[in-house]
C-alpha cells in the first residue's frame, strides 16, 4: 500500500513538474515571500507573549519563551521604550508588514495562474491547427473547445493552488518552529493530529481523484453533444428528432450533477469536520495548560493562536490535496491532448524547402493512397497536368475524386508513389508557400460569422480591396451585395445562416479567387448553385482559362463540359481520360452514357 501511494506521489509530481515547470522562478520567489510572511507572523504572535507580562506581576512572566526574550531585547538594543504603546506599536507594524506582502504574495500568484492561462489556450490552439488532416479528421467536435475552457481553467486552479500553498508550507514551518520553542509537546500533539486527519480521510481523497476523472471525460461528451446539436439543428428539427436529442442531454447532465454532487458532500464533509477537531483540541490543551504551573497566560495566548494557524494551514492543506485529486485528471488531459497533436504537427514541413514554382506540368507518378482502416481509396495512378489547363474528374461517389484533391492540397500524403511539380517531388515545397498559391473551393462553404468584405479575405492580408471586387464579380456575387444595404459590411450570420446556399457558394468561390491562385481546386463547388449562378460561373472558369490551372470534381457536366482534359475516376483508377468531345464519340464509355442518359 505504501509503495502504491508514493508512486502515485511520483506520478502526479511529475505531471505537475511537466506542466508547471516554467513557473519554478515566480514559484520560488513565492516560496520566499511565504516565508517572510510567516516570519513577521511569528514574530508578531510571540509579542503576545511580553504583551501579556505587562498585566502579570513578576520577572518569569515572560514564560521562558526566547524569541519573547530577544524582542525585549532588540528593544534595548536601539535603545527604545519597552513600554505598553511601543509593544504595541511594534506588533502592529509587523502584521501591517505582513498584510503588505500577502498582498504582493496574491499578486504574484494571479500572475502566474493568468499567464498560464493565456499560454497554454495559445499553445493548445496552436497545435491543434498545425496538426495534420488525417490526426484533425479523427477528433471529436467539440473536443478542442472543453480542453481549451474547461481542462486549462481547472488545471490554472490547480497552478494558482501549487503556488498559494508553497506559500501556507513555509508559513507553516515557521508556525511549527515557534510553537516548539514555546511547547515541544504541544506541537507534536498537533503534528499527530494533523496526521491522523490525513489518513483518516486518504480514502477519500481516492475516490474523489476517480470522480474527476470521470467528470473530465463527461465533460468532452457533452461539448461533443451539444456542438453536434447546434451544427446539426435544421435537420433535428425536420425530422422531428428534437426529444431524442433532449433525452441523450439530459441524461449526461444528469451523470454530471450525480458526480459533482458526491464530489461536493466528500469534499465539504473533509472540510467541515477538520473546524471541530481543531476546536476540541484546543480545548484539551487549554485544559493540559491550566493544570501545568509553568504556563503563563502570555504563552498560553501565543501556543492557542499558532495552533489555530497551524489548524487552519492544515485545512488548507487538506483542501490543497483535494484540489490535487480533482484536478489532476484535467492535467491529463491537457497533456495527452497536446502530446498527440504534437505527435501529427506539420511545423517541420512548413519551415523548411523551397518555395512554390509551377512553370510546366503537376504530375502524379503511380500513385496509391489508403486510410489507416486499410481500405484503398486509389490505386496505382498516374496522370499529368500542363499549366493553364483546365481538368474536370468525373465518377461514382466514392471513388477516390476528392482524395486527388486532397493529395494535392497536401492534406494528405500518398500512401505510394510521387506528386511532382516541374518534375521535383512537391514534398521538398514548404507548406505555406504551396498552400498560398492553391485555392479551394469545397461543396459546403465555410463561413464566419462576419461581413461579406471579411469572409472573402479570410485573413489574408495580401488580399487588396480590388482583388475582392474583382473576384466577387467574377462570382457574380457583385450584383448581389450592391443590393444589399451594408455592401460588404453586411454580415453574414453563424455559419451564413442569413444567406441562401447559393450566396454562400459564391462567397466561397470569391474568396478563392481573390487570392490569385495558380492552381484553382473546385470540388462540387457549383452544386449548390441555381441554374443562373452556375452559368456565371462557368463564365468565369472560361474567362480563368488558360490563365491558371483548373481542377474541377462535378457530377454536372455542364460544369466540365469545356475541361480541356476530363478523367473519369472509378474504384480509385482511371479508367477514362480524354477530351471531352472525343470521350462523347464513343458512346459506350463511362462519360459518353451519362451524357446520353442526362439529356
Amino acid at each position: 500500500m505504501f509503495s502504491f501511494n508514493i508512486s502515485r506521489i511520483v506520478e502526479a509530481y511529475k505531471l505537475v513538474r511537466r506542466m508547471f515547470g516554467r513557473y519554478k522562478k515566480q514559484i520560488t520567489i513565492l516560496a520566499v515571500l511565504g516565508f517572510v510572511s510567516g516570519l513577521l507572523e511569528a514574530i508578531g504572535v510571540n509579542a503576545l507573549i511580553p504583551l501579556f507580562s505587562f498585566f502579570v506581576e513578576g520577572d518569569s512572566r515572560l514564560g521562558g519563551d526566547f524569541l519573547a526574550k530577544y524582542i525585549r531585547d532588540f528593544f534595548a538594543f536601539f535603545h527604545l521604550p519597552f513600554t505598553l504603546p511601543a509593544l504595541l506599536i511594534f506588533i502592529s507594524a509587523l502584521f501591517l508588514m505582513k498584510a503588505a506582502l500577502s498582498l504582493y504574495f496574491n499578486y504574484v500568484r494571479s500572475s502566474i495562474r493568468l499567464e498560464y492561462e493565456r499560454a497554454t489556450m495559445s499553445e493548445l490552439y496552436k497545435e491543434t491547427l498545425y496538426a495534420d488532416w488525417p490526426y484533425l479528421s479523427r477528433q471529436k467536435i467539440g473536443h478542442l473547445e472543453t480542453v481549451i475552457m474547461t481542462n486549462v481553467r481547472m488545471s490554472s486552479r490547480l497552478l494558482e493552488s501549487i503556488a498559494r500553498h508553497v506559500g501556507v508550507i513555509t508559513e507553516l514551518s515557521m508556525y511549527l518552529v515557534v510553537a516548539l520553542t514555546i511547547s515541544k509537546t504541544v506541537t507534536i500533539m498537533t503534528l499527530g493530529l494533523g496526521a491522523f486527519i490525513f489518513l483518516i480521510f486518504k480514502p477519500l481523497l481516492y475516490k474523489v481523484r476517480s470522480m474527476s476523472k470521470k467528470t473530465e471525460e463527461l465533460n468532452r461528451e457533452v461539448s461533443r453533444h451539444v456542438n453536434e446539436s447546434i451544427g446539426g439543428m435544421k435537420v433535428i428539427k425536420a425530422l422531428g428528432s428534437e426529444d431524442s436529442f433532449i433525452k441523450i442531454s439530459n441524461s449526461n447532465f444528469n451523470i454530471y450533477r450525480h458526480l459533482q454532487m458526491r464530489t461536493a458532500v466528500i469534499n465539504n464533509f473533509m472540510i467541515t469536520f477538520i473546524q471541530p477537531i481543531s476546536v476540541v483540541f484546543m480545548c484539551v490543551v487549554v485544559a493540559f495548560a491550566y493544570y501545568r504551573t509553568s504556563y503563563n497566560l502570555g504563552a498560553l495566548a501565543a501556543i492557542v493562536y499558532l495552533i489555530q494557524k497551524m489548524f487552519a494551514h492544515i485545512q488548507s492543506l487538506q483542501s490543497f490535496i483535494q484540489i490535487v485529486n480533482n484536478d489532476i485528471p484535467y492535467v491529463q488531459g491537457i497533456l495527452e491532448y497536446k502530446d498527440k497533436a504534437s505527435k501529427f504537427n506539420e511545423i517541420q514541413e512548413k519551415s523548411g524547402g523551397r518555395s512554390f514554382s509551377f512553370k510546366d506540368r503537376l504530375s502524379f507518378e503511380n500513385i496509391s493512397f489508403t486510410y489507416e482502416t486499410g481500405s484503398t481509396v486509389l490505386d496505382n495512378i498516374s496522370f499529368e497536368i500542363k499549366r493553364g489547363t483546365t481538368v474536370g474528374f468525373i465518377g461514382k461517389s466514392g471513388s477516390g475524386k476528392t482524395t486527388i484533391f486532397d493529395l494535392v492540397l497536401r492534406l494528405l500524403k500518398p500512401t505510394s508513389g510521387v506528386i511532382k511539380i516541374d518534375g521535383a517531388d512537391v514534398q521538398g515545397i514548404n507548406i505555406p508557400s504551396w498552400r498560398n498559391r492553391i485555392a479551394y473551393v469545397p461543396q459546403d462553404a465555410f463561413l464566419l460569422n462576419d461581413t461579406i468584405y471579411n469572409n472573402i479575405v479570410f485573413y489574408n492580408e495580401n488580399v487588396s480591396k480590388e482583388d475582392v471586387e474583382r473576384a466577387a464579380k467574377l462570382a457574380h456575387l457583385d450584383e448581389f451585395v450592391s443590393e444589399m444595404k451594408d455592401g460588404y459590411d453586411t454580415v453574414v450570420g453563424e455559419r451564413g445562416v442569413r444567406l441562401s446556399g447559393g450566396q454562400r457558394q459564391r462567397i466561397a468561390i470569391a474568396r478563392a479567387l481573390a487570392r490569385r491562385p495558380e492552381i484553382l481546386l473546385l470540388d462540387e463547388a457549383t452544386s449548390a448553385l441555381d441554374v443562373e449562378s452556375e452559368a456565371y460561373v462557368q463564365e468565369a472558369i472560361k474567362e480563368l482559362k488558360g490563365k491558371i490551372t483548373i481542377l474541377i470534381i462535378a457530377h454536372r457536366l455542364g460544369t466540365v463540359a469545356n475541361s480541356d482534359l476530363l478523367m473519369v475516376i472509378d474504384k480509385g483508377r482511371i479508367i477514362e481520360s480524354g477530351k471531352p468531345a472525343d470521350l462523347l464519340k464513343d458512346k459506350e464509355t463511362y462519360y459518353g452514357r451519362v451524357y446520353n442518359i442526362r439529356n
